[in-house]
């Protein structure tokens, strides 16, 4: 099982980074005073921690893990349909 951590800031021994196995997600995780403390987003599929701004809040992201689709999907899909249904009916009369 390969493991891989990237470290993107240090700062008084305080770290905030990544970490992930080959066939994981990746998590984020925050050492701080020789303790690691992963970092996970409950129901997302990963988490990321990318550093600690001025204010002392850990910055990164997540990828929520549900997916809906959006309202434009469903127009596109919509009207190109009626388009099609259009276009059968104009040539069956032709």
């Amino acid at each position: 099982m390969k493991r891989s951590v990237y470290v993107s800031l240090c700062s008084f021994l305080v770290f905030v980074g990544l970490t992930g196995q080959s066939m994981g997600a990746p998590h984020g995780f925050l050492y701080s005073g020789g303790t690691f403390t992963t970092l996970d987003v409950p129901g997302s599929l990963l988490t990321q921690a990318f550093g600690i701004n001025d204010s002392g809040e850990i910055v990164g992201r997540f990828v929520d893990g549900t997916v809906v689709p959006e309202p434009a999907t469903w127009l596109l899909l919509g009207s190109g349909i009626l388009g099609l249904m259009y276009f059968r009916k104009r040539l069956a009369a032709a």
